[in-house]
């Protein structure tokens, strides 16, 4: 992952192949603005969507991780004192864990 073109995560990770094992933590996002400043998403550029309630991702409680999950295997623990969603892809291989709750 580079940001601002240098190496984000310089850390060797494992290779995303059959030989994958356990869980990788990618990301996590934390504190959102509010409506006026995200995005609009068109689901039809995606190959899937994750929909939550709004007042989810506020700017001070909701979160978003996202893992790397080898099949079978439960996603990282995550941070959240209540998880909202929690969705699984398992379409390709490491499965991909989109969990996303909040921490107040």
């Amino acid at each position: 992952m580079k940001s601002h073109g240098r190496k984000a995560l310089p850390d060797k990770r494992q290779p995303l192949t059959d030989a994958f094992r356990g869980t990788e933590p990618l990301v996590a996002f934390f504190g959102y603005g509010p409506k006026s400043v995200g995005a609009i998403c068109d689901p039809t550029a995606f190959s899937a969507v994750v929909e939550i309630p709004s007042g989810v991702l506020g700017p001070r409680d909701g979160g978003i991780t996202v893992d790397l999950v080898e099949p079978g295997c439960e996603p990282t623990p995550s941070p959240f004192t209540k998880i909202v969603k929690q969705t699984v892809f398992s379409d390709c291989h490491p499965w991909v864990a989109i969990t996303v709750g909040s921490c107040g």
